[in-house]
């Protein structure tokens, strides 16, 4: 969305949950997410030529890398800041919700609501939808059309009329109709299983005890197996935290073992997992504490979550250990600064050393097809075969 955005001459702003519940608790209404700045760096007028500037806020009712769900309550503090001049719109990304928690549109009124039927049943790939509120499709621009989506076109001219409704005009071509027919089977099978609260019930459970079995396994000299992201210690867990494990593997000494090397000991034993980013860089690295610059530097070095580059080496600022003066001597200093880019006569106290740091984690996730057996078996392939495991 943000390169359409860039394209039609707007801006983006990607914030964290700490901004948002900020910014969506002052009372002040208006565009003041970002400054809105001409060629000439002055601050542009916020009225449009045609009617007022619109403003989307976009964010995931739960994220996809370590299952962190977001109030539900932004919606409406969001809309609540539009104005005659600035509209605020919001799109709810819901793909890893509604596949194991009620989305009560009744309740709550977003404008956009975007979801995955794959993530939902498990199958048919790549069918998934966009609910729109009738007068937000008021104000879509469609750049392209195609066949089905049209009802008069000339060759000629640049001419053509599209349909009324929201959902033909939006739609090019022919529908997926064939994996669409499988639909009724999914939600019936939903229903069939007690309905969504159910799963919600029993997906919550299930992340409830692998996370309490995960994050108490030890190594022998009491160090943590995991470290695991997300809000399972929250004690509103049930409310925050959705049904993923987001984790790293440690090794006896604290540094991280290869992820890709999990997944393929993991797939052997009978399990799936995902590795890598998991299609969010920003929570990723965010959880990991890479910094932007060092993901550019890898540009041309690394092509995806598939191939071999695993690790990154990045500065950052040495821990003294338990018992060291907060001020290093002149042999203290000799030896950190020995692997590291500050010279001997950098002011800072502390000096700083290269680590190896993971570009990726290990993602198991909880759903309706789920069991005791499955959580059970993967904290047992965990435990017997990387405790005080170093290679």
């Amino acid at each position: 969305m943000r390169e359409y955005a860039l394209e039609a001459g707007g801006q983006f702003k990607a914030v964290n949950e700490t901004f948002v519940e900020a910014w969506a608790a002052e009372e002040e209404c208006g565009s003041n997410l970002l400054q809105l700045t001409g060629p000439d760096g002055a601050v542009r007028q916020l009225q449009g030529e045609q009617g007022p500037v619109y403003n989307l806020f976009a964010f995931p009712a739960e994220d996809n890398f370590a299952g962190v769900k977001y109030p539900l309550r932004w919606i409406q503090q969001i809309k609540s800041k539009s104005t005659d001049s600035a509209q605020w719109r919001v799109l709810v990304d819901a793909a890893a919700y509604v596949p194991t928690q009620p989305l009560d549109l009744s309740q709550v009124s977003p404008d956009f609501v975007a979801l995955s039927f794959y993530k939902v049943f498990g199958y048919p790939t790549g069918l998934g939808a966009l609910i729109v509120r009738v007068d937000a499709a008021e104000i879509l621009r469609k750049t392209f059309w195609g066949g089905g989506a049209v009802s008069l076109a000339t060759s000629s001219d640049d001419f053509h009329v599209l349909k009324c409704r929201p959902a033909d005009k939006l739609e090019d071509g022919t529908v997926n109709f064939l994996d669409i027919i499988a639909l009724k089977h999914g939600f019936a099978m939903i229903e069939r299983l007690g309905g969504i609260r159910a799963i919600q019930s029993h997906v919550h459970a299930l992340t409830d005890y692998l996370y309490n079995q995960l994050s108490n396994l030890r190594h022998s000299n009491g160090k943590p197996m995991l470290r695991i992201f997300g809000k399972h210690h929250y004690p509103t867990a049930k409310d925050v935290q959705g049904g993923i494990l987001n984790f790293e593997v440690l090794r006896p000494n604290g540094s991280v073992f290869s992820y890709k090397t999990f997944e393929r000991e993991a797939a052997d034993a009978g399990f799936h997992v995902r590795t890598g980013a998991e299609c969010n860089p920003g929570a990723c690295y965010s959880y990991l504490g890479i910094e932007e610059h060092e993901i550019k530097s890898l540009a041309g070095k690394k092509e995806g979550c598939h191939d071999d580059v695993e690790f990154i080496t990045v500065e950052r600022s040495k821990t003294l250990p338990a018992g060291k003066p907060a001020a290093l001597s002149s042999f203290d200093m000799l030896q950190l600064t020995s692997s590291t880019a500050v010279g001997l006569g950098h002011p800072a106290e502390v000096a700083s050393q290269w680590i190896e740091v993971p570009l990726g984690s290990i993602r198991a996730s909880l759903g309706y097809m789920s069991t005791w057996e499955d959580a059970y078996a993967l904290v047992k392939f965990i435990d017997s075969n990387y405790k005080d495991r170093s290679k």
